[in-house]
């Protein structure tokens, strides 16, 4: 019987010791299942845009419409004329859009009309021609042309956005530069620390930036509207280790 119970006793602290290996075993594989190296990539590139579009407008007035609207043509005429001159094509002036004001009518004049002095002209249009080109040279150049108006006592003023037309492929080309930029930032962790990676284990994108490009690191504004663009990825990405 005592024979028995050594054996039970032996049997039992053998077992503990094999699930104790067991344990430590699967420790030791998640740990290092689990290690990995993280890294920012990053990849920055000034991009000349393709695309301009410019709202050219005006402003005419008068006490009647029927003035206003002969007015109102000729001008246009002019501003046509105008952009005609510098290389724009009618297929490239894709809108025309109208804002007519009743000065009278105005809240503020209508509240305080005992105090402020009745307007010269009653109405006023405010007529905005759209630009949509390629041409985006030419485009930037056109306010210093404003004078050949000035002129003809015609006042225009003129709003400038510049765009890209395939931006999508603009952030695929930047990711994979970004990706490349990590890798390469791993490599030189891996080989300063002794160790080696097996592979990528995961990619997570930051943000995608559109900036001006004459934006400073600690003064970065927005570029959305402006002639050159500077795009920015971050991407993380972690490398699994042996």
């Amino acid at each position: 019987m005592e024979i028995v119970n050594k054996v039970l006793k032996l049997s039992c602290i053998l077992g503990i010791l094999s699930v104790c290996c067991c344990v430590l075993a699967g420790i030791k594989h998640i740990k290092t299942k689990d290690s990995y190296i993280s890294v920012n990539g990053l990849a920055d590139r000034i991009i000349k845009s393709d695309e301009a579009t410019l709202s050219v407008m005006f402003d005419v007035e008068g006490n009647k419409f029927s003035d206003i609207k002969t007015t109102l043509s000729s001008t246009s005429a002019e501003v046509i004329a105008f952009l005609h001159k510098y290389g724009f094509t009618d297929e490239e002036l894709v809108s025309t859009r109208d804002e007519i004001t009743d000065r009278i009518a105005d809240r503020y004049y209508r509240y305080n009309n005992s105090s402020v002095e009745k307007p010269e002209n009653r109405y006023s249009i405010r007529r905005t021609i759209v630009v949509k080109t390629k041409q985006v040279d030419v485009a930037r150049q056109l306010s210093s042309h404003l004078s050949d108006l000035y002129d003809k006592d015609i006042c225009v003023s003129i709003s400038e956005k510049y765009s890209s037309s395939d931006p999508s492929k603009i952030r695929l080309e930047l990711l994979s530069e970004a990706i490349n930029d990590a890798k390469a930032r791993a490599s030189k962790i891996a080989n300063a620390s002794g160790v080696k990676t097996t592979g990528i284990k995961s990619i997570a994108t930051g943000r995608f930036s559109i900036l001006d490009a004459d934006s400073i690191a600690r003064e970065w504004s927005d570029g959305e509207d402006t002639y050159l663009k500077r795009y920015r990825v971050v991407v993380t990405v972690s490398f699994n280790k042996e």
